[in-house]
Order: structure tokens, then C-alpha cells, then sequence
């Protein structure tokens, strides 16, 4: 019963209420009155019903609005208690797993998304989310295998191929990981980390020429790409010195001193530069916020060896040497290989600690 059909029920009541005689008044509009309280005690839980409905569908809707504006633990809250109102929304428990990953609580989210996809597992969306939540995790090969999963559905899904790079790449897979960079910007030839993360992955296999064509590609595309700025200093502190201190520096500070990546390639063109003291404070200020980071406690000795070494044996500052203008490709190149196989060495370490 809707509306329409209470209103006519009501007309055709008045209607016979005319035609009948005074004494069978009393007797119809006691039945309209029968007939309209009953129509109300349909209507009543329909609205309550679909106002409820409405409330819910505006509540998730504000929680999507909060993660978009990075503001996680409002968002968290209001989707925990629209889950608790109803467990089996997998719409709202998916959104409360990427604002758990955005949160930093990665191994809530893999577990979370594990068991939607045990629901829904053809869902590529959920796969997506459980490729970035591994990635966060730094659990390289099952992240592969969420990528892959992906790509399985979306073939020329740009994220997916550059995201399977970036994995491939810390896998230490580079030629597999170049191909996945390559196919992201042969879909999207704008796509700028791709383009850096080509640079890396080149410059890895001592390409470097070509890792500098990609790294230039990428900043034209985004000025403020830190990873192709993190590269060109690399490959530019021995012969611009002071070129290679400005990019290293920016791409430090665009990524808000949250990247251990960049962090160690500012020490570096320091150290590069003899500047041991400035070194120490860019890693000493790393330190503070990643304690724990044994590439930097690495970076950090090598400050201490390098420094030592100018110094010479009786302890005297030694001549500096003069940039090397003869462009060292090579050792740009072991210095990427080497920065792969020292992060593996590091999250082998913490995830497997000396007892």
C-alpha cells in the first residue's frame, strides 16, 4: 500500500458517506477512520525504514569524505559503528580496511581484507587494497601476487603494471620490473612515477643514461617528482655538485622527511661534497623518527668511515678532491644496486631479529 492508493480509499469513502442515509453515517466514517489508522500503521515503519536507510547511506558517505581528506580516525570511528550495526555490509568494511592502511595499521587491514576476499574473491578492487596493505607491510611476494591477481581482471590497469614494478623491483627482479614500468607508460605515457620508477630500475642495471632519460621524462611531467629528483642527484653530485645538493634537498623535503629513500641520497651528496657534520644532521634528524632503521644506522657509520678516512691516518684534515667530471656511471649505478640489496638485508633483518 503506498500513498496514491490511501488517498483514493479515503475519496471513495466520502463518496458512499454522501450516498448513505443519516443513519449508516456513524457506521462509515467509523470504517474510513478504521480504514486510515491501519493504512498509518503500514506507512510508520516504512518511513522509520527508510529513513534509517538514508542516515546510514549519509553516514558512509561522510566516513568517505574523512578518508579523502586524510582524517582516518574520525572516519574509523563512524564506519566501526555502522559495522556494528550490521556486520555483513562489506561495502562499509572495506572502506574501515583502507582507512586502517592509511592509518598504519597494515596487518589490520590484510587480515580485514583476507577474509572479504574469502567472500568475494573475484573482486579486483579488494585485491588492490590488498596489494597496497602488503607493500605497506614491505611483504614483497604476496604483494606480487595481489598485483598480478589484478591485472588478471584490469590488463591495462596503469596502477597495477606500476605498482608490480615497484614490487619486482624490491624483489630484486629488475628486468621483470622494467617491463611492467615500461608497459604502465606505454599505457599512460604521462604517468610520471612510473617514468621515475623506470629511472631506478635502469639505473639498477647500470642503463644510466637511459635511467637519466626517464628521470628527465618524469620531471617534465611532475617538477616535483622526489624520486626522479633523488635520482638525477645521484647521478649528478660528482661533476654539479651544487645541482645535485638542490634536487636531493627538495626531493627530502616533498616527501616531508617520511622517506628513508631520500634521506640517505641527501647524506650521500653531502658526504659526496665532504660536508660529514651536515651528513650526521640530516641522518641524526631521520633517526629521531625512524630509531629503529637499519639503513640509516648504516648510513650513519658510513658518515663516521668517511669522515675518518679524510681525516687520515694521524687524525689530519686530508686535501679535498676535486669533483670527478668524467661522469662515473658505473659507480651510480652499483650505488642503486647496492641501496636494493642493503633494504633487503634491513627487512630481512626485522622481520627475522637475532634471538
Amino acid at each position: 500500500m503506498n500513498l496514491t492508493t490511501i488517498s483514493q480509499r479515503g475519496n471513495r469513502a466520502a463518496t458512499v458517506r454522501e450516498r448513505a442515509g443519516p443513519h449508516h453515517t456513524r457506521l462509515i466514517d467509523g470504517a474510513a477512520r478504521s480504514l486510515t489508522l491501519a493504512a498509518l500503521l503500514l506507512f510508520v515503519p516504512l518511513w522509520c525504514s527508510l529513513a534509517a536507510a538514508q542516515s546510514r547511506a549519509e553516514k558512509e558517505e561522510r566516513a568517505i569524505a574523512l578518508i579523502e581528506e586524510n582524517r582516518f580516525a574520525q572516519a574509523r570511528a563512524i564506519l566501526e559503528a555502522l559495522l556494528a550495526d550490521d556486520s555483513s555490509d562489506a561495502r562499509v568494511e572495506a572502506y574501515l580496511a583502507a582507512a586502517e592502511l592509511h592509518s598504519g595499521e597494515a596487518e589490520a587491514a590484510i587480515a580485514r581484507l583476507r577474509r572479504l576476499l574469502e567472500r568475494d574473491p573475484e573482486n579486483a578492487d579488494l585485491h588492490v587494497l590488498l596489494g597496497q596493505a602488503y607493500m605497506e607491510n614491505r611483504d614483497w611476494t604476496p604483494a606480487e601476487q595481489e598485483w598480478r591477481a589484478v591485472l588478471e581482471k584490469r590488463l591495462n590497469s596503469e596502477e597495477a603494471h606500476t605498482q608490480l614494478a615497484r614490487t619486482l623491483l624490491q624483489l630484486g627482479r629488475f628486468q621483470e620490473g622494467l617491463r611492467e614500468a615500461a608497459r604502465a607508460t606505454e599505457i599512460n605515457p604521462r604517468r610520471s612515477d612510473a617514468h621515475a620508477l623506470q629511472g631506478n630500475i635502469l639505473a639498477s642495471l647500470g642503463r644510466m643514461e637511459e635511467a637519466v632519460t626517464e628521470w628527465n621524462r618524469a620531471l617534465a611531467g611532475d617538477p616535483n617528482n622526489s624520486a626522479a629528483l633523488a635520482g638525477l642527484a645521484v647521478y649528478l653530485r660528482s661533476w654539479q655538485p651544487d645541482l645535485a645538493l638542490e634536487y636531493a634537498g627538495r626531493a627530502v623535503e616533498l616527501s616531508q622527511w617520511n622517506a628513508v629513500g631520500p634521506i640517505r641520497i641527501l647524506s650521500l651528496v653531502r658526504r659526496s661534497r665532504h660536508e660529514y657534520a651536515q651528513a650526521r644532521q640530516v641522518v641524526e634528524k631521520a633517526l629521531r623518527k625512524f630509531p629503529d632503521d637499519l639503513l640509516l644506522t648504516g648510513e650513519l657509520r658510513l658518515i663516521n668511515s668517511d669522515e675518518q678516512a679524510a681525516r687520515g691516518p694521524a687524525g689530519q684534515p686530508q686535501a679535498k678532491k676535486p669533483p670527478d667530471q668524467s661522469a662515473p656511471l658505473g659507480d651510480v649505478a652499483r650505488y642503486y644496486r647496492e641501496q636494493q640489496e642493503a633494504k633487503q638485508q634491513s627487512e630481512g633483518a626485522k622481520k627475522n631479529p637475532p634471538k
